[in-house]
């Protein structure tokens, strides 16, 4: 049984539907699918009684919605699983959020670039890698000479004009 909310987030409208129990399957992002098919063998096989699981279903409109899946597994006496049920949460909003959160935390909001807290954290794995492979990094240093003169002299707003054309010929 599939909800009318589990339709709707999914942007099926009353009536328009898929009703058999491999619905969800058939909707399922491909790259998730490994991941369902070897947690569902693990959990149907084994004793556990309930399910937490993230993946993604195609929305009607061809992108595909986060969702958190959590539930129970009922069992017989013997301890056969015979019947699962749960809900599925959008995450979507949630997923947004943490991507603006991790955007704020590690990337320049004036150029888009990573910053120096995302450096710093980069340069720890990059080390620790060169450490175990014996293998060399490098690291270029750019240096905007008098870049304090031309933001005492024709203001910020040169300045930001001016970080923002590096930042794009950067990415460039």
């Amino acid at each position: 049984y599939y909800s009318e909310r589990w339709w709707n987030m999914l942007g099926y409208p009353s009536g328009e539907r898929i009703e058999d129990a491999e619905a969800w399957r058939r909707l399922l992002h491909p790259d998730d699918d490994g991941m369902i098919t070897d947690y569902l063998a693990d959990l149907l096989s084994g004793t556990r009684d309930a399910f937490s699981l993230e993946f993604r279903l195609r929305h009607r409109d061809g992108h595909y919605v986060p969702v958190l899946s959590r539930g129970f597994v009922l069992r017989d006496s013997t301890g056969t699983a015979v019947r699962m049920s749960g809900v599925n949460t959008d995450l979507t909003e949630r997923k947004r959020t943490e991507r603006r959160i991790y955007e704020l935390a590690y990337f320049d909001h004036l150029t888009g670039l990573p910053n120096r807290r995302f450096l710093i954290e980069e340069l720890e794995h990059i080390l620790a890698r060169s450490r175990r492979s014996g293998q060399c990094s490098a690291l270029l240093y750019l240096d905007l000479d008098n870049f304090k003169l031309l933001n005492d002299t024709m203001g910020h707003d040169k300045g930001d004009m001016l970080l923002r054309q590096v930042a794009h010929r950067l990415r460039s």
